[in-house]
């Protein structure tokens, strides 16, 4: 990344060629999937202000979640026996 900066700073064409691009590409899609990105971030508020507000609805969906931690892998995903 910082060899990255340095050619922009020193005024590399392909350097900024390659920035430029990639920034409007990015803020072409933001464009295109704007609403669905605002939908979300609207979804996400919400759950979070419940979340705040009733934590004990959360207890149950982060026990949930720790369910898939990788010390339970191996119980999740038991290693197959065959071989090849």
């Amino acid at each position: 990344m910082e060899s990255f900066i340095e050619a922009l700073r020193s005024g590399s064409i392909p350097a900024w060629a390659g920035f430029v691009i990639a920034a409007i590409f990015i803020i072409r899609l933001l464009f295109k999937y704007s609403k669905w990105l605002v939908l979300l971030g609207v979804i996400l508020a919400i759950g979070y202000g419940v979340i705040q507000f009733f934590p004990e609805l959360a207890t149950p969906v982060s026990e949930w979640f720790q369910s898939f931690s990788s010390e339970k892998l191996p119980e999740i995903l038991p290693e197959s026996t065959t071989s090849n």
